[in-house]
């Protein structure tokens, strides 16, 4: 009996630290979340020029219907770096990417709105981070590409691929960022990441 007590405490000991390894590694799901990508024309004969067709006009035929799925999302609050695994697909084709880049604040706080952008690149050449933001808020941003998220917190990511495709992403904010109020003070490279991303569109 003494022998089997003594080998049972020594299994235990093995088991444990396994378990605890096993449990910190288990990753939440993601479900795949459908955004639209157009072609610069149609984006710009819609979305920028002043007697542009109502919104609502916008034909199906000219959009595409991508989908992205974040595999893992990781911060840094004291470095606030962001890493984000994730795989877009699009018809029959499916692209791993890993968005990197630190967060900044947005100059949109100093009007009471709860808004973190991001230096962002992707580490797959096909795609361009045109915008990262993370809008907390339930302020009716300048710019939403898809009206039924105006009002909502939402995160927002705006690609370009090497076809100079548009991809528009504006999704649930994702636990692990919702809880991000302050990010770097550091002032911003340049103001085409709090705003105004277009400019890097090559129209």
């Amino acid at each position: 009996m003494r022998n089997f007590q003594v080998k049972s405490r020594c299994l235990l000991l093995v088991i444990l630290p396994v378990a605890i390894i096993v449990l910190v590694h288990v990753s939440k799901p993601y479900s795949k979340i459908p955004g639209i990508a157009m072609s610069i024309e149609t984006f710009q004969n819609y979305y920028m020029d002043s007697s542009r067709p109502s919104e609502n006009s916008l034909s199906t035929e000219l959009l595409l219907n991508p989908e992205i799925i974040y595999e893992s999302i990781k911060y840094e609050e004291q470095t606030h770096l962001l890493t984000i695994r994730a795989n877009i697909s699009l018809d029959s084709l499916e692209w791993p990417v890993v968005f990197q880049g630190k967060l900044y604040n947005s100059a949109k706080q100093n009007y009471g709105i709860n808004c973190v952008v991001g230096v962002i690149e992707s580490q797959n050449p096909r795609f361009k981070v045109l915008n990262f933001e993370i809008w907390n808020s339930y302020e009716e941003p300048l710019f939403s590409a898809i009206s039924s998220r105006k009002e909502i917190p939402t995160l927002r990511i705006y690609l370009i691929d090497s076809e100079n495709t548009l991809y528009f992403f504006e999704t649930d904010i994702p636990s692990e960022l919702e809880q991000i109020k302050k990010a770097s003070d550091d002032p911003l490279p340049n103001v085409s990441y709090d705003g105004s991303w277009f400019i890097n569109i090559p129209f």
